[in-house]
């Protein structure tokens, strides 16, 4: 009986001795939002969507690779910038259509950190 005693006052000791101290780390964000022109999602003027700046981010981010959806067509990019042949292919098929750039990845200037982009939805219009 003293065993059982002895045991009962040491065990609670064993299973609920000192507490587990627990750090949470605060992480970055890995994702920023993107604008074209400053332009994240509504309507967008045709020769803004392919002007010179391209997609763009953060001041200290540049964007790498998009994907981008119009029509029936999807094209990977390779850099900031529609090139001249889907500029003019979105010109043609795509006025009042919505296109979506998404998959936007980017790298920061100095230190090469990896981030993601949210995506763009933008319907395309035109002065006439």
């Amino acid at each position: 009986m003293k065993k059982l005693l002895v045991l009962s006052l040491v065990f609670p000791f064993f299973c609920f001795g000192q507490p587990e101290h627990i750090r949470i780390k605060k992480e970055k964000p890995t994702a920023f939002f993107g604008n074209i022109a400053g332009y994240t999602d509504g309507e967008i003027n045709y020769s803004l969507l392919c002007d010179e700046s391209g997609i763009s981010c953060s001041a200290d981010y540049i964007v790498d690779q998009f994907t981008v959806r119009y029509g029936q067509k999807e094209c990977i990019i390779y850099g900031k910038n529609l090139p001249d042949t889907i500029c003019r292919d979105i010109g043609n098929c795509c006025q009042n259509d919505m296109i979506f750039c998404t998959n936007i990845t980017g790298f920061h200037k100095t230190n090469g950190e990896r981030i993601f982009v949210y995506p763009l939805n933008l319907i395309i219009t035109k002065d006439d």
